[in-house]
């Protein structure tokens, strides 16, 4: 999959990185279809290597951990905020202000 971006007045072409990596991995430089990959981007490429890319597989594998976590953190932030009501309460109560009185 090919997509195409206009940063500014050069149109910036992106591609899958499963393309980037077939690239580097066969060095091929044309992948049939018509999809014909730029030299420079091609030797960019092989230069750089492979980058880490981020899938959905590796969010599905830690899902019920992230589950478990948001939870966990919506709890502690449901106190919190009970917390800040009582303190805001008696801030109230005890008419203190900032005059000193």
């Amino acid at each position: 999959m090919m997509s195409v971006s206009s940063p500014g007045p050069h149109t910036r072409r992106t591609y899958d990185h499963r393309l980037r990596e077939h690239v580097v991995r066969a060095g091929a430089r044309t992948l049939g279809h018509g999809l014909a990959i730029p030299r420079s981007t091609v030797s960019t490429w092989q230069r750089r290597g492979l980058s880490p890319v981020v899938t959905v597989e590796i969010i599905e594998q830690n899902r019920q951990q992230l589950l478990e976590s948001i939870a966990r953190l919506d709890r502690r932030a449901r106190v919190l905020a009970a917390v800040v009501r009582l303190l805001l309460a008696l801030l109230r109560v005890s008419e203190f202000n900032l005059d000193g009185r």
